[in-house]
């Protein structure tokens, strides 16, 4: 996107902007919501704040499916450690309740 001055503007994708989210101790990037919807092995987790949606591919050992739609259900806060980047394939390593 070209000014009218004609320099150039950063584009920065939305997902760099999103609040709550840090780097984990494993170098994971890490986010806190609420499972709104379960579906096979994906998951979307709407943040607390802000209420932007993250799409996730859970790995197979982060969580069961049975627990997954628990927290849905429940509207359990949880956080998510994931790898690669949200809505284009990113992998949740861990799923876990927090308090």
């Amino acid at each position: 996107m070209r000014r009218i001055d004609g320099s150039r503007r950063a584009r920065i994708p939305p997902w760099t902007a999103a609040p709550r989210r840090g780097r984990g101790a494993q170098g994971l990037r890490e986010v806190y919501g609420r499972i709104t919807i379960v579906q096979d092995d994906r998951i979307r987790v709407e943040e607390d704040e802000g209420g932007r949606g993250y799409l996730f591919v859970v790995r197979k050992r982060a969580a069961s499916l049975d627990e997954l739609e628990q927290w849905r259900d429940g509207r359990v806060r949880v956080r998510v450690r994931y790898v690669g980047e949200p809505d284009a394939g990113a992998i949740a390593e861990e799923v876990q309740v927090v308090e």
